[in-house]
């Protein structure tokens, strides 16, 4: 019986060529959201009292940056345990939220090259966690490569995608791409007061930078927690029938 409802079942998908895969990302979406901001308060604790690092307020004073507070155990094991999930719902909650704006009449050329940008700019996350060996054995150059890869892309393929979703709005959650583009304009005041810090006033460089582009990011998947679970959804599909069109 069940061997001749899996055939019926091959059958049918080989006739109509589409495989459409659902996923209700809500939930996904939340532990994103929450773990990383929460992973990073723990982690820098652990450190702090083990001596690691010194007591401040990291996204004011800058005492510290967020690598620093994973060196060692067992504050490193905890941040490598759960932020490389993160970064990989990070990747397929992209690759969802650009199949939702094609189906809401995004270019796809234009969202398969945004989509990239932020995979790849995960798997670079993932490359920077893994390198993060402790102190002494940690490739220090080889990280900074791949972290800062992480902050370039990812934040190009958000200000891209969130350009290409302006032209959309009255299409979406008006809420949510308000927020994305007010998001846009405070990453980039941090990052020219990063430049202007690190290039002219040194003096005044803190390492609170990082911090503030990291939550930024979060934040900005945050925005999409205003959108309706069921309408974000990962699929492949054939014959040029996107999966939007299947439910409606």
């Amino acid at each position: 019986m069940l061997r001749d409802l899996l055939a019926a079942a091959l059958c049918c998908a080989e006739e109509s060529s589409i495989l459409v895969f659902r996923l209700n990302v809500s939930l996904l979406l939340m532990l994103t959201v929450l773990v990383p901001p929460t992973l990073f308060a723990i982690t820098y604790v652990l450190s702090a009292l083990h001596g690691h690092v010194t007591w401040c307020l990291p996204l004011l004073h800058g005492c510290t940056d967020i690598t620093h507070t994973a060196l060692y155990p067992p504050a490193s094991y905890l941040f490598t345990f759960l932020l490389m999930p993160a970064a990989t719902s990070m990747a397929l909650l992209f690759y969802c939220f650009c199949l939702r704006l094609e189906s809401l009449g995004g270019d796809a050329a234009r969202l398969q090259l945004i989509s990239s940008l932020g995979v790849t700019a995960c798997v670079f996350l993932l490359a920077s966690t893994a390198l993060i060996q402790g102190k002494e054995y940690t490739a220090w150059h080889l990280h900074t490569i791949c972290a800062n890869s992480f902050f370039v892309l990812m934040l190009i393929a958000q200000f891209m995608y969130s350009r290409l979703n302006w032209g959309l709005r009255h299409r979406d959650k008006l809420r949510a791409v308000y927020l994305r583009c007010a998001l846009h304009g405070a990453q980039i005041l941090v990052l020219s007061a990063y430049l202007g810090t690190k290039l002219f006033w040194p003096i005044f460089y803190n390492k609170s930078y990082q911090w503030w582009l990291t939550l930024s990011i979060i934040a900005w998947y945050a925005t999409f927690l205003l959108v309706r679970s069921d309408s974000l959804s990962l699929g492949r599909f054939g014959n040029g029938v996107p999966p939007s069109s299947q439910s409606s």
